[in-house]
Order: C-alpha cells, then sequence, then structure tokens
C-alpha cells in the first residue's frame, strides 16, 4: 500500500482501525489508480461528508461516482446527437 496514502489515512482519519483502512482506500477514493495527493483529498472530502464514518463514507463516495457517471453519459450523448447533427447538415448541403 502507498505509504502516502496510509500516512494520509492516519492523519485525517486517526480513529479508523488499521483494519479497515484497505476498505476506505478502495471504496471511498480512486486507490490505486491516482496519485497521492488526489487520494488525500478524496479522504478529506469523505470524512467531512461522513464525520468519520466508514460505512457513510462509502456510501457517499457511491453517490459521487454514480452523479459523475450520468454527467459523463449525458456528455456522450450530447457529442453523439451533435455529430449526427453535423453530418446530417453536411449531407443535406
Amino acid at each position: 500500500m502507498c505509504q502516502q496514502c496510509v500516512d494520509a489515512v492516519r492523519e485525517i482519519w486517526p480513529n479508523l482501525p488499521e483494519e479497515n483502512m484497505h476498505d476506505l482506500l478502495i471504496c471511498a477514493t480512486a486507490y490505486p489508480f491516482a496519485d497521492a495527493e488526489t487520494i488525500k483529498e478524496q479522504l478529506k472530502q469523505a470524512y467531512a461528508a461522513s464525520g468519520g464514518n466508514l460505512r457513510a463514507a462509502i456510501a457517499w463516495a457511491d453517490r459521487q461516482w454514480e452523479e459523475d457517471s450520468l454527467e459523463s453519459e449525458n456528455r456522450m450523448r450530447e457529442a453523439a446527437e451533435d455529430i449526427i447533427t453535423l453530418n446530417a447538415d453536411k449531407n443535406a448541403g
């Protein structure tokens, strides 16, 4: 496990039991795919949103990712519609 990430958990979540550290990192942050600074920021956000409750932090993170996924899906749909419109205009003209 990334030592900077472990240090960040201990700093931001001081009362989190050691055995829950991996669950927090995996379920409430982009660990192991993001850099330590991003993970630290996500740990701060999860703590603030959950009051330091692990289950609440994981639930909060799930909602965030669901919202991000929907936004991304909507942007892709809008881009596809724009391409279809451009192609239709091109073929009509």
